[in-house]
């Protein structure tokens, strides 16, 4: 019986860092490295509405949403994604990186910030609602709204109406809001 012990755990201390990363990111929730700088449409979006970006008070553990939350949360990101056409923000304001309430058109960040307020005035917590930061796999960046419950961490993206567990998002995550919201956190994602 020991030495099934010491094989597995030599097996284990064997095993390349990216295996082991990549066990921890099949973990419910997302895994936090350090803190990191908020990009900058969002810092420049803080300058303009700094009621928005507020310390939220003290982190409570993760939500658990009944049936009929799911549904409102279903319905709100369907909602959000099919009422404004998608459009970028050189289109909209002439110039990259702009992070806004959308009304007529937005990107993926607006849709984002949008699901997080109506979210939030739905009743959920904003330290379950987080802004967050990945690639697409053509290397592009994308923002989306990460949903943290009891079940897990769930990715709201305005390029689909599923709503799917982090890990089965086709993203690479970068960071995202600390619950608190004065800084941002890496996320420990595998490749």
């Amino acid at each position: 019986m020991k030495l099934k012990s010491i094989r597995m755990a030599v097996v284990f201390l064997a095993m390349p860092l990216s295996a082991l990363i990549a066990a921890e990111s099949r973990h419910p929730h997302m895994v936090m490295g350090g803190s990191t700088n908020p990009p900058i449409g969002y810092f420049e979006f803080c300058k303009k509405n700094p009621a928005e970006c507020e310390p939220r008070g003290t982190v409570a553990k993760p939500i658990r949403l009944s049936h009929m939350q799911w549904s409102e949360v279903r319905l709100i990101n369907a909602e959000i994604n099919q009422a404004l056409p998608h459009t970028t923000d050189q289109e909209l304001y002439g110039r990259e990186e702009v992070w806004a309430f959308p009304d007529k058109a937005g990107d993926t960040e607006d849709f984002a910030l949008l699901k997080q307020r109506r979210l939030s005035e739905y009743g959920i917590p904003l330290a379950s609602l987080l802004l967050t930061v990945a690639l697409k796999p053509n290397g592009d960046g994308h923002a989306l709204l990460t949903l943290v419950t009891s079940e897990g961490d769930f990715i709201l993206d305005d390029e689909t109406d599923d709503i799917v567990p982090w890990h089965e998002a086709p993203y690479r995550f970068l960071k995202r809001q600390d619950p608190l919201r004065i800084p941002w956190v890496k996320i420990i994602d595998a490749d």
